[in-house]
């Protein structure tokens, strides 16, 4: 999902399941440990959720491998 959202590549569906991934992340391991990440808490995962929902809002951007094969067709 990573390489993905790093190329552009499906960036909509990749930054979705990243979404769900930090979500149950959060709720199922980081929730109980607090908010800071230096006692394991959920603040480095909300970040990556959050930055994961924005990619899924606004998508890739000019220079990605989705818009070159928008280009194309």
């Amino acid at each position: 999902g990573g390489a993905a959202l790093i190329l552009g590549l499906l960036t909509h569906w990749a930054a979705k399941l990243i979404a769900i991934d930090m979500l149950v992340a959060i709720l199922l391991i980081h929730w109980k440990n607090g908010f800071m990440v230096s006692g394991g808490g959920a603040e480095f995962a909300l970040v990556l959720f959050a930055a994961a929902v924005a990619l899924t809002i606004t998508g890739a951007g000019k220079w990605s491998v989705d818009q070159m094969w928008h280009k194309k067709s």
